[in-house]
């Protein structure tokens, strides 16, 4: 089915879903087989809207819909829906040896895009991008209100949907189960922090010369995460901003254990907590946590605050200050991750780091000439900067006696400990104490 005339255009044009819903609704399911449904967004037309004006906005969307209309003439159906976005339908062959990316480039995708993208304007030459989101033919039956969903899902779960490029994803089945997974899991997470779910472990920090335990980083796991890995269900998190509530939440039971153990003369050693760049950077999270360890009356010593490496230090006036003030609080500060990203000669610069961690990617592989005398020279620097080198993720015998020849002191990796519930971490610094206790 065709639409050749402006006149049954013009009939349907304005009335936002509804043309578009009734056309679907009309259609048998072979009429529908032969069409691919789009929805076409334009990323930055609040920029003009709010530069120049309503007048220029209504220009723009006028040029956009004149644009898929001519694309669309003779083999499909535009309409402009709501504010800033547009639905058509557009007749697609899917062709046997193509792939869908080449198909709808071909079909009209690449058209739609160097149109709008190039469009013979001072202003908005170069400077309109689009964001597309692709039902094929095969994919359009079905409830047609969940269509437009799935539409929607799909254009805005491009990787790019929030670059200055023009960008598009097409629906599978596939991705929207994976999207109904994600909302599925981000639903399970707010459900297990409200029923602390959340577990505090601790991988213990070991001193090589004495093969002693001297400290420990705060983890979290999640007790309930069934075959959810680790590293899916930790970004979720920090995606939807729960990590720091998270790791507040842990921060108090540590202190509160921290505590508990020096009043009653138990073995305690130093704990260290990461502090997500959301919390660092976003909110004045350095203070409530200080705030806590005062509260509980945690001495400072027994706390020291993690930074992320890929922070980026140059261009945030805040990472220095927030640095500055825990230091005045005697709170110890180490960067993580060392080495990983953009900061961390900056960090020894300029900031008020006490150690640093060298990243496991040190510490992976043959320990080869290069990497000895890579290792040997960051310890050198920690030393003559005055900052303490720890080494992270070491797993292998050969790193640790090369770390002894080289004048390394505290380990954290495999090699010694995995991360333990924090029970299990006691029960070590217990076993450790009675130890080092003469023998009558």
């Amino acid at each position: 089915m065709a639409f050749s005339t402006s006149e049954e255009r013009d009939k349907m044009t304005g009335q936002g879903l509804n043309a578009v819903r009734n056309l679907y609704n009309q259609w048998s399911d072979e009429e529908r087989g032969k069409y691919a449904l789009v929805e076409v967004n334009l990323k930055n037309f609040q920029y003009y809207n709010a530069k120049y004006g309503k007048e220029f906005g209504d220009f723009i969307l006028e040029l956009v819909y004149q644009v898929i209309e001519r694309l669309v003439e003779g083999r499909g159906f535009v309409n402009h829906t709501y504010a800033d976005t547009f639905h058509f339908f557009i007749e697609y062959e899917e062709l046997p040896g193509k792939t869908d990316d080449d198909c709808l480039l071909d079909s009209f995708l690449m058209d739609l895009l160097q149109t709008v993208f190039l469009y013979d304007h001072p202003t908005l030459y170069k400077n309109i991008f689009l964001s597309v989101g692709v039902i094929l033919p095969r994919f359009l039956h079905g409830d047609f209100e969940q269509l437009i969903f799935k539409l929607g899902v799909t254009r805005k779960s491009c990787p790019h949907i929030h670059s200055r490029v023009n960008s598009y994803e097409i629906y599978t089945d596939e991705k929207y189960a994976g999207y109904i997974r994600k909302l599925d899991l981000a639903k399970r997470l707010t459900f297990a922090r409200v029923n602390n779910e959340f577990q505090l472990y601790v991988q213990p920090k070991v001193d090589i010369r004495t093969n002693k335990i001297v400290g420990g980083e705060v983890l979290m796991r999640w007790s309930q995460s069934g075959d959810v890995p680790l590293r899916e269900y930790l970004a979720l998190l920090v995606e939807f901003e729960e990590i720091y509530v998270v790791d507040k939440i842990l921060f108090r039971t540590a202190c509160k254990y921290l505590k508990e153990g020096l009043d009653q003369n138990r073995p305690r050693v130093p704990l260290s907590f990461n502090i997500t760049n959301l919390a660092l950077l976003l909110r004045n999270s350095h203070q409530e946590y200080v705030s806590v360890m005062e509260e509980i009356g945690v001495p400072s010593q027994y706390i020291e605050m993690e930074v992320l490496e890929d922070v980026t230090f140059q261009d945030n006036e805040r990472i220095p200050e927030i640095l500055r003030y825990f230091k005045e609080k005697h709170v110890r500060c180490s960067l993580d991750d060392f080495g990983t990203g953009n900061s961390s000669f900056a960090f020894l610069l300029n900031g008020d780091i006490d150690a640093i961690k060298l990243d496991r990617i040190f510490f992976r592989g043959e320990l080869t000439p290069k990497r000895k005398v890579l290792l040997r020279q960051l310890f050198e620097i920690g030393r003559n900067v005055g900052v303490d080198v720890i080494a992270e993720g070491v797993e292998d015998q050969v790193y640790i006696d090369y770390l002894r020849e080289i004048g390394g002191t505290v380990v954290q990796g495999f090699y010694y400990y995995k991360p333990m519930p924090l029970e299990e971490f006691q029960a070590l610094l217990d076993q450790q104490e009675e130890q080092e206790q003469p023998h009558t």
